[in-house]
Order: structure tokens, then C-alpha cells, then sequence
């Protein structure tokens, strides 16, 4: 770049101005380059920063979109199994749990054991259980054979005396309009029948009693 006019004297004066220019434009230059730089610089940052990382398949390479700002990265060969590290302490005892497990599955059935012994006779429930619905109603069974004649029964009351029926006509017969006024021979009749003969009539009874009367009236006079 030519020099001003403000510069003036000694050639050597002009070579100074002449480095001078060079220097400054050499440093526009620098600070332009690295404005560039800070934005791409810039242009990284958002692209790390942004960056999301995934595992890709086994065998595959390592791959960035840019698009997406995604990092696939295959995963590593398993390393060997590093030795067993010292057993932990127990961790404190749980709180119980309020909800149950899940039941597991029902394991092979064993075999039988032997059969215990029977126990003791519970009590009587004095509650009786639920009478189920009644059933439909069978079909008629076949008539069964006829059983034994069961025992003969107690004796019927008397029924009522029904009405006396007409007189006979038989010969010897005895009528009971008569009262006993038909019969051959009373004497022999009475003593048929165990009746003592020894009696008196109405009026032979009362002459008797009336002679007792009479004494025990007296005797309970006298006192």
C-alpha cells in the first residue's frame, strides 16, 4: 500500500510507514480469520452441545447425522468378568407389606402321605344349614309289590241303639210290651237267674220300717 503525503522526509521514514500499513492490514486480516473461526468455532459448540448419542448395531460404524444431531456408535466387545467383589452389608428389614404378592404357580402334586389320626368329634351345630332349590320332579316309578297286611286296628265305638223293630210272630217268644208278664213260671225263672226269693212286697216293707221309725224317734227324744 503507497504511502500518504502526510509521511515525508528520509527514505527510511517511508519504508517504516510502508511496514506500519503492512502490519495493520496483516491484523484486519488475522481478526477477520479469526471471527471466522469463532464462528465455526461457535458452529461446534452448538453441534456438541446439541448432540445426542445412541448405541448402534454390533459390527457397525460410527456414524454422526447432521441433520439430526445424532451420534451412533457401535457397541464394544464384552470384556471379561472382572472378579467378585466383597459382600455388601444387610440393608435395613422392610416395612410390611399391606398388599399381597402375586400367588405363585401350583407346583407338582406329591405323593400321598399316610393317612393321620382321626380326630376328635366336633360339636353339634345347633344352626342348620341352607335348604337348596327343590328339583324338578321325577317320572312315576313302576308300582311296587304289594306289602303285608298291617295289624288289625282298635274297636270302633258303639254307634246309637237303632229303633226296636216290630213285634214277632214266633211261638215262645217273649214280647217286650209283656215286661216279663208272659213267662211260664216266675218262680222257676227267678231262681234261673240267682235272684234271692226271700223278699217282701211294697206294702210288707213299709209296715216293717215304720215300727223302726217309730223307735228311733223315741230313742232320740229321750235323749
Amino acid at each position: 500500500m503507497a504511502s500518504s503525503s502526510f509521511y515525508s522526509g528520509s527514505s527510511q521514514d517511508a519504508t517504516n510507514v510502508n511496514a506500519i500499513e503492512d502490519s495493520k492490514n496483516a491484523a484486519a486480516l488475522s481478526a477477520a480469520a479469526a471471527a471466522a473461526s469463532a464462528l465455526v468455532a461457535e458452529g461446534h459448540e452448538n453441534a456438541i452441545t446439541g448432540l445426542s448419542v445412541i448405541t448402534g448395531s454390533v459390527g457397525s460404524s460410527v456414524d454422526y447425522n447432521s441433520s439430526t444431531g445424532v451420534l451412533s456408535v457401535p457397541p464394544g466387545a464384552t470384556g471379561a468378568t472382572g472378579p467378585q467383589g466383597p459382600q455388601g452389608p444387610v440393608g435395613p428389614t422392610g416395612a410390611d407389606s399391606t398388599v399381597a404378592g402375586p400367588v405363585g404357580p401350583t407346583g407338582p402334586q406329591g405323593p400321598v402321605g399316610p393317612t393321620g389320626a382321626t380326630g376328635a368329634t366336633g360339636a353339634d351345630s345347633t344352626v342348620a344349614g341352607p335348604v337348596g332349590p327343590t328339583g324338578p320332579q321325577g317320572p312315576q316309578g313302576a308300582t311296587g309289590p304289594q306289602g303285608p297286611q298291617g295289624d288289625t286296628g282298635p274297636q270302633g265305638p258303639t254307634g246309637a241303639t237303632g229303633p226296636q223293630g216290630p213285634a214277632g210272630s214266633g211261638t215262645g217268644d217273649l214280647l217286650a210290651a209283656s215286661n216279663l208278664s208272659d213267662l211260664a213260671d216266675a218262680a222257676t225263672a227267678r231262681a234261673n237267674l240267682g235272684i234271692n226269693t226271700n223278699f217282701y212286697s211294697k206294702t210288707q216293707s213299709d209296715a216293717r220300717f215304720a215300727g223302726a221309725d217309730d223307735a228311733l224317734a223315741l230313742a232320740i227324744a229321750l235323749g
